[in-house]
């Protein structure tokens, strides 16, 4: 079965949110505790979008199979996702989402025999409830209306992970960098900017050059820098 790219983007934000529903109840009713199960800051898990798209592609190849062969391949799929995931996770932000550990015939704690079998069991039940839901979904959003949502929700998604890796307080130490070192008295760019100034108002360049001496831009940006900085 041929599906769309926008189609495709909905699937996986759609997937993603129920994903974060269901580890949000599994992790409330486990721990007692009411935490956000997710990488990111938002309501979805994007390792449940990818992994319902790989089981909307491969049963839609696999279909005709026998449904141990089916299950099979799940299993293979589904753990290698896990197992890949899990590593560039602890990887990059040195943390475990999830921790197979103390659970049997685990590796590296990233997958575990017991949850791969359920996670067939639930692909099982996928490949007959929502997929087919979710299909007749999407379908019936017109390509202008899917384009739209597309691309708020995914805007919402490249800001959350932009948060998460840090880029917003990157920018903002370099920003503050910059006005610090370029609005110091001592360098070209203030000059040039007391002298448009005189240039313009030659009646009050003692009373300019003062106040702008007294905020200290500088000064105050290399606070920010360094307070920001040590965080």
């Amino acid at each position: 079965m041929h599906i769309q790219l926008h189609h495709a983007i909905l699937l996986f934000i759609l997937f993603s949110f129920l994903g974060w529903i269901l580890e949000f109840a599994y992790r409330a009713l486990a721990n007692r505790n009411l935490v956000n199960p997710g990488v990111l800051f938002g309501p979805y898990v994007p390792i449940y979008g990818f992994g319902a798209l790989m089981l909307i592609i491969l049963y839609s190849q696999t279909a005709h199979l026998d449904i141990f062969y089916r299950a099979g391949i799940y299993f293979m799929a589904i753990s290698v996702m896990e197992y890949i995931t899990g590593e560039i996770l602890l990887l990059v932000f040195k943390r475990r989402y999830w921790d197979y550990t103390d659970d049997a015939l685990n590796i590296r704690g990233h997958v575990c025999l017991p949850f791969s079998i359920y996670w067939v069991i639930l692909a099982l039940v996928f490949e007959k409830t929502f997929y087919p839901l979710s299909i007749h979904l999407v379908q019936q959003i017109s390509y202008v209306h899917a384009i739209l949502v597309n691309t708020l929700l995914v805007s919402i998604l490249c800001i959350d992970l932009s948060m998460l890796t840090g880029f917003p307080q990157k920018m903002f130490r370099q920003t503050a960098m910059y006005i610090s070192r370029e609005f110091n008295p001592e360098f070209p760019v203030f000059q040039r900017v007391l002298s448009s100034v005189q240039s313009r108002f030659p009646g009050i360049p003692e009373e300019v050059t003062n106040y702008l001496s007294d905020i200290q831009l500088h000064a105050i940006a290399r606070k920010l820098y360094e307070r920001f900085n040590n965080e």
